[in-house]
């Protein structure tokens, strides 16, 4: 199976019977649609354990956010990436490389034209 079909395979695997992973895996569907250049980070190749954007320059590692050039933590959360929800996930990843409400808005715009 190519790589293509196996993501869309375990996208919809993930919708139909959901993983541990779930929440974290729909987070990098959604994000990956707005940042190309996304790539979700696995302990074991299959699992979203964390997200990376070297052209943003940002890097999710279990409750850091940091900058992938310097270390420097951008933000700590709260809850480690792989408990949090989708929402909270999108968003804090949004909020960590600049979007605002208004950015948000006409992106989703553009999408549903």
């Amino acid at each position: 199976m190519n790589k293509l079909k196996h993501l869309a395979k375990h996208t919809i695997d993930q919708a139909l019977h959901p993983d541990t992973d779930k929440e974290c895996w729909m987070a990098y569907q959604v994000l990956k649609v707005r940042y190309p250049s996304l790539t979700y980070q696995s302990h074991n190749g299959y699992h979203c354990d964390g997200l990376v954007d070297y052209v943003k320059g940002v890097q999710w590692n279990y409750d850091k956010l940091l900058d992938t050039k310097t270390d420097e933590v951008l933000l700590t959360t709260d809850e480690p990436f792989h408990s949090m929800k989708t929402e909270e996930i999108v968003n804090t990843w949004m909020r960590v490389v600049g979007e605002t409400a208004t950015t948000k808005k006409s992106w989703l715009r553009k999408l549903f034209r």
